[in-house]
């Protein structure tokens, strides 16, 4: 997703372990404290989040309480992934 965002010029970060990632807007890369994601573009969140819904990818949106917790499963194929960051992918050009 990180090539995704500087592809499409949106100024998002993804960052994780395994299966579980954060998504993070407005921060300029990578975030190493907790102040660092209260930088965070939380509108930016919100559109991209009814975007890529919109393109049918679901992400949650905690609101304001919790910053980037996302994830994916062994249920998810790699074809998914592919499938999902395609989507994504259009979802970011609607941005």
């Amino acid at each position: 997703m990180n090539t995704l965002f500087a592809e499409t010029g949106v100024d998002g970060w993804v960052q994780g372990l395994g299966g579980r990632f954060g998504i993070f807007f407005g921060v300029g890369g990578r975030v190493q404290k907790m102040e660092d994601t209260l930088r965070r573009d939380q509108e930016l969140m919100s559109r991209f989040i009814r975007a890529c819904g919109r393109h049918g990818v679901y992400f949650h949106d905690y609101g304001s309480l919790v910053v980037g917790h996302h994830g994916i499963s062994a249920a998810h194929e790699e074809e998914d992934i592919a499938e999902a960051l395609d989507r994504v992918r259009s979802a970011l050009g609607a941005l």
